[in-house]
């Protein structure tokens, strides 16, 4: 039936009642919205200092930067505590 087909894609995001944009686009368009909102009220120059060196950065890089390494620590974190659980404690000396 023509009805079926209608609802499998406005179920599938592709189409709407008056087949706009799909959902994930209209997210897409906030998120890039924010981040140049963000972007454009961090621009300011700060003094960063990390171990060894120190340098000017604007900041929203700084923060941009924290936040990737954050994530990456996350994972790290995330993949040692998958692989500690998939090796058993002990094995069984089967001599």
């Amino acid at each position: 039936m023509a009805g079926d087909d209608d609802a499998s894609e406005v179920a599938r995001g592709k189409a709407g009642p008056g087949k706009g944009f799909p959902p994930w686009l209209i997210a897409v368009i906030i998120v890039a919205v924010v981040s140049l909102l963000f972007i454009m009220q961090n621009r300011t120059r700060v003094k960063v200092d990390f171990i060894v060196f120190d340098r000017q950065a604007r900041t929203w890089v700084v923060i941009l930067i924290s936040m990737a390494l954050g994530a990456l620590l996350a994972e790290v974190v995330r993949l040692a505590i998958k692989r500690r659980r998939s090796v058993p404690a002990s094995r069984p000396d089967s001599t």
